[in-house]
């Protein structure tokens, strides 16, 4: 069964009620493990995301498993959708896009939970080193950035205002006061630049 054709193999893995299902999927992972796990490893590195060094071969293990997940729930539907079904190049690059998603999933969720954080609680705690804080800095403003319609009047101001005020702890009249600022915006601005932010947050799951 091992030399089976790319359609054959995707038929068997997605009728649940055929005799050679549960060794077609032998197949596929002997097939495919390597494409998906060396696809998901590289963009879990590419986040950077220092705190999951020592779990990361966790990380990959659950991303994998949400790959096989996303294979196989509502009766095999992703397997199904893939239509060249006599074009292995083609189906690997399908596998690739998938290991992409789920990895970014993985990472948004991860993230989630410190975004609503105090980092001063955090930091207190001893629970997030400066550099893991800098790196969710990072990908909260490039998210803020990538969302956000290009030209948007006063995006950067905005973002910095943000990060002020929900990050570092900066109340309205110690902005107000700082040169940069002083004399530009108004209590109201800030508070609708940190609302603009959460929204944009909220929209794309990670707040």
């Amino acid at each position: 069964m091992d030399d089976i054709t790319l359609s054959e193999l995707l038929d068997y893995c997605s009728d649940r009620d055929s005799a050679k299902h549960q060794r077609a999927w032998q197949v596929f992972m002997k097939r495919y493990k390597q494409v998906i796990y060396f696809n998901v490893t590289k963009r879990c590195k590419e986040w950077n995301i220092a705190r999951l060094d020592l779990q990361f071969s966790e990380v990959v293990n659950d991303v994998v498993g949400s790959v096989i997940n996303i294979l196989c729930e509502e009766d095999f539907r992703t397997l199904k959708k893939f239509r060249n079904r006599e074009n292995e190049k083609q189906f690997r690059w399908y596998l690739v896009t998938i290991c992409h998603h789920a990895s970014g999933r993985y990472m948004k969720k991860y993230l989630q939970r410190y975004i609503a954080v105090d980092p001063a609680d955090l930091n207190a705690e001893g629970e997030m080193a400066n550099d893991t804080l800098g790196q969710i800095y990072e990908s909260v403003v490039e998210t803020i950035r990538s969302s956000t319609r290009k030209g948007s009047a006063n995006l950067e101001r905005d973002i910095n205002l943000f990060l002020l005020t929900v990050w570092s702890g900066f109340d309205k009249d110690m902005i107000l006061k700082m040169p940069v600022y002083k004399g530009s915006v108004t209590p109201k601005m800030i508070d609708n630049a940190v609302f603009r932010m959460r929204e944009v947050l909220r929209q794309t799951g990670l707040q």
